[in-house]
């Protein structure tokens, strides 16, 4: 058994997928929204007797391991080391043999995790700190919730996470490696959240991999926040605070709501609203409105109030199709922040049921206060560039409407100025799914063999050989595959085996085909007619085409080769008894 089959073995597909999106029974399979294109009506299904996946809206299949890779981007070996280490599945020694990469994981996730307690501890113990907290609107159970810590200053404190980090084998270098600790040019040991609150920041899974560091005394002059240097372990722009606590609950509202910072996002979940998640102090990109993507079909965006905060929420527009997500604007009044507005007794849930979806907003803001043609043109233009990225003609009509009348201007004149871009915009979409030319006779019989894999053993080399050649190219290069795994692999890893072995496009195509046929108990001698009967049929069409290109063929060598050809198949189909 090799290192996928080992892992599949031992976990659920369902569970799996169950982590990106809601799935729900529907006979012996799931279905839910795809967690990889924007649809509303759910076309993904899985089977979880067949531990594969596929969607009818942008045709991606395969199994559990293909699955993680897509959501991940990553490769095969490694999404199957991530399930291994997300379900905490053993490896056997003969799958850790280049385990450095993971090894280095652990022992970073294991640095900020001690540094994270320990600093948690000296926060409780804190009467100041604490204080300092509630007076942030942060209660005791907020600051539990969060695991909110306190990094004192001194190389006492430094010695005291030496001193534990010794008993689990953690070296100084390991926290310099993790950024967490540095050496001056006089060589003196320090860390830069020294005397600052710490925000722990987990990954999707709920490893820590960082923290953001806040000042807390009014004397202290340095930069209000930090955050850890990226990482191998950490990249920011596809990380969200608190997103590992609030992505159970984003599931079931299916929503989320989007805020700026750390207090932001505490403060919103300690009055109730625990689907919120934190752009880590900066403006939301879309590698983060991908990972809420695969969790909910809404985002609601609260950023302050202010002009920063404004200018956040315009620049979610140029990207937001690209996430396959509905995006809200939740307005807070004047300089608020979310913080802020609650701590005076704001409403949230009323502003969240005034949002405006993206594009009304961007429309709003950019024709907003444009007094001069030069201006208005610009604006223009930026409407149209955005309008241009919505795939939805439909959308994209009631856009133009929108802009129009905000703007000033005549629906038929933008529609022109619409048109004409649109027409030079190159297209770069690839369609998904290529054109299905096989006939219902082979894609009956292909997906018959895949899956009752016992019936491969009733082949005989003959048989094998007719199948391959009666095949079109797509299908026969696939089924040449899997009868070659027959040698060394039992009829229960055959599908395994194949989904590894064959391309991304051909994952697919297996999963869809697989979708459309239930395995049922086979009659008696069912399979030898079955067979008989794709050979007929096939024969004949194989007859026709050989004729087509008969007639086409000018080239006398090339006709002999032909008739070889069909003259060595109808042998084959005479020994067999066929003809």
């Amino acid at each position: 058994m090799d290192l996928f089959s080992f892992v599949k073995s031992r976990i659920s597909i369902v569970d799996v997928v169950k982590e990106y999106t809601t799935l729900k029974p529907a006979g012996s399979y799931w279905k839910g929204v795809c967690p990889f294109h924007h649809e509303k009506t759910p076309s993904f299904t899985v089977s979880p007797h067949r531990d594969i996946y596929y969607c009818f809206g942008c045709h991606r299949g395969g199994d559990v391991i293909s699955f993680i890779a897509q959501a991940e981007s990553c490769g095969q070996k490694q999404a199957a080391l991530l399930l291994a280490e997300r379900f905490g599945i053993d490896l056997p020694e003969e799958f850790q043999v280049q385990q450095s990469d993971r090894d280095a994981k652990k022992i970073y996730v294991a640095c900020y995790t001690l540094v994270s307690t320990w600093a948690h501890t000296h926060a409780l113990n804190s009467k100041t700190v604490m204080a300092y907290l509630v007076q942030r609107g942060i209660d005791l159970q907020a600051t539990k919730t969060f695991c909110l810590g306190f990094f004192p200053r001194g190389q006492a404190a430094l010695r005291e996470i030496l001193a534990l980090a010794k008993t689990q084998g953690i070296l100084e270098q390991d926290f310099i490696d993790a950024h967490i600790f540095s050496r001056s040019q006089n060589d003196v040991l320090f860390s830069h959240f020294e005397d600052r609150i710490l925000f722990p920041i987990y990954s999707y899974i709920g490893d820590c991999v960082a923290f953001g560091g806040r000042i807390w005394r009014a004397d202290d002059t340095r930069a209000k926040y930090i955050n850890s240097q990226e990482h191998e372990f950490f990249a920011k722009g596809s990380t969200l605070y608190g997103f590992s606590l609030a992505k159970k609950q984003i599931q079931k509202e299916q929503c989320a709501i989007l805020v700026e910072g750390y207090t932001d996002a505490i403060a919103l979940s300690t009055h109730g609203y625990s689907h919120v998640v934190a752009s880590l102090g900066t403006a939301c990109n879309e590698g983060q409105l991908k990972l809420l993507a695969r969790y909910a079909p809404r985002v609601m965006v609260m950023y302050d109030g202010d002009s920063a905060g404004q200018k956040a929420m315009l620049r979610l527009a140029s990207f937001a199709w690209e996430s396959s997500v509905d995006l809200f604007i939740a307005r807070l009044p004047g300089n608020d922040d979310p913080a802020s507005f609650v701590e005076h007794g704001g409403d949230v849930s009323e502003i969240l049921m005034q949002a405006s979806d993206v594009f009304t907003f961007f429309i709003a803001q950019q024709s907003g206060n444009k007094g001069s043609l030069s201006e208005k043109l610009e604006a223009l233009k930026e409407i149209i560039d955005v309008v241009l990225s919505v795939g939805d003609p439909l959308k994209q009509d009631l856009l133009l409407q929108q802009a129009a009348e905000a703007c000033g201007v005549s629906l038929e004149a933008l529609k022109k100025s619409f048109g004409r871009k649109k027409t030079l915009q190159p297209i770069v979409r690839e369609i998904a799914g290529e054109k299905d030319t096989t006939s219902s006779t082979e894609r009956e019989f292909f997906t018959f063999l895949l899956t009752y894999s016992e019936c491969v053993n009733l082949l005989d080399e003959q048989d094998r050989n007719l199948i391959v050649a009666f095949m079109p190219e797509r299908l026969s290069n696939i089924i040449r595959i899997y009868f070659d795994l027959c040698v060394y692999v039992d009829s229960q890893g055959l599908l395994h085996g194949l989904l590894e072995r064959v391309s991304e496009d051909d994952r697919a195509l297996i999963s869809k085909m697989l979708m459309q046929i239930d395995r049922k108990p086979l009659p008696q001698d069912f399979f030898e007619e079955f067979l008989r009967a794709f050979y007929k049929r096939q024969w004949k069409s194989c007859v026709t085409n050989v004729k087509i290109k008969l007639e086409n063929c000018s080239d006398e060598k090339n006709k002999e080769t032909v008739l070889k050809e069909i003259q060595a198949l109808r042998r084959t189909m005479v020994a067999k008894g066929i003809l």
